[in-house]
């Protein structure tokens, strides 16, 4: 480190002071040529740190889509099993009379007059069950067996425009519930009596 001796009039004893911070023996010129060495030598280093890392994020990236993509988790399946039916019951005329007033029309009443025996009948068609329940997100399936009347035109509004139940046979219907509520299960060959209720409840 250079030093010099340092006299003035405040300070006649010549006490030494650095004249600065330590500069090399060789020259200024070394001095800034290795500064700038090292300032070159850092921004090489940022260089590379930053190029490692674009590197490195792409090489993820470019890894990431060679891997299969994995598939959203199946929607949980519900299979509801119905039945088209035809509860029914009857008398003879002894024991009741045979009603005077007509039921409702629409083919989900049947009212049978008396036969050669006195024996009359009465039935209505309906959805067993008729009330049915089912979660949102869910794959619903119905399974509906016909076991009275021919057939059973039907529908689900807001889930399925059409489908038929014939008997002695398994209709399937299946839908996504993706949309919470009660909606109406119709037959339009016996109405009113066969509505049923698809209720589904919201995601919690």
């Amino acid at each position: 480190m250079s030093i010099r001796r340092r006299t003035d009039p405040q300070n006649q004893s010549g006490t030494r002071y650095p004249t600065c911070l330590p500069i090399p023996h060789n020259s200024t010129g070394t001095w800034i040529s290795n500064l700038w060495e090292v300032n070159a030598m850092t921004v090489r280093t940022s260089t590379w740190v930053l190029a490692t890392g674009i590197a490195l994020v792409t090489a993820v990236a470019f890894g990431a889509s060679l891997l299969p993509r994995l598939s959203a988790a199946p929607a949980p399946a519900r299979t509801i099993y119905m039945a088209a039916v035809e509860p029914k019951g009857g008398t003879t005329s002894d024991k009741e009379s045979f009603p005077t007033i007509a039921l409702p029309p629409g083919g989900g009443y049947v009212l049978k007059a008396p036969d050669n025996t006195g024996r009359w009948e009465v039935s209505t068609y309906q959805w067993q069950p008729s009330l049915i329940m089912a979660n949102q997100g869910e794959q619903v399936t119905l399974e509906i067996v016909g076991i009275n009347g021919a057939e059973h035109v039907s529908s689900i509004p807001g889930y399925v425009s059409s489908f038929t139940v014939k008997r002695g046979q398994v209709t399937r219907v299946s839908f996504m519930a993706n949309r919470a509520g009660m909606f109406p299960i119709l037959c339009f060959t016996h109405n009113p009596t066969m509505t049923g209720n698809l209720v589904i409840l919201p995601r919690q």
